[in-house]
């Protein structure tokens, strides 16, 4: 499923524009008013109501930026709220995407249990080569 159009684009480079502004704040208050805002669309609207734009909105930003700060807070942010929520329905593409893609592979050993069933967890950690916890 390919949502590729020009308002997504911009949602995506938004999206990694504020993980760096976030990413580079100097001061707790300035960090803390960045993440007031946190992208709550995304994770509100987005995995809650359409978990697979969701996941493929989170594949493109981590086609566009796969550093670590990006990574790192899609792996336990987006992802895991996406896994979270919507698990069962999700978790065999996950582990295919994981097969074929090694950056998706890598940010899965960040994602933690949170609300996931074990069985699921387990999955994902399985998925993630056993990886787990490391952002």
């Amino acid at each position: 499923m390919d949502y590729n159009t020009k308002e997504l684009d911009q949602l995506i480079t938004d999206y990694i524009k504020h993980r760096y502004e976030i990413n580079n704040a100097k001061t707790h208050k300035e960090e803390d008013k960045l993440k007031g805002y946190d992208m709550d669309l995304f994770n509100f609207l987005l995995i809650t109501k359409l978990p697979k734009l969701a996941f493929s909105i989170i594949l493109k930003i981590l086609e566009k930026d796969s550093s670590d700060i990006v990574m790192g807070v899609l792996s336990a942010g987006e992802l895991e709220d996406l896994l979270s929520e919507h698990g069962e329905l999700m978790i065999e593409e996950i582990e295919i995407e994981a097969r074929k893609n090694p950056q998706f592979k890598k940010m899965l050993g960040g994602v933690w249990q949170a609300d996931m069933s074990d069985e699921i967890y387990q999955r994902v950690v399985d998925a993630a080569g056993g990886e787990k916890n490391k952002w």
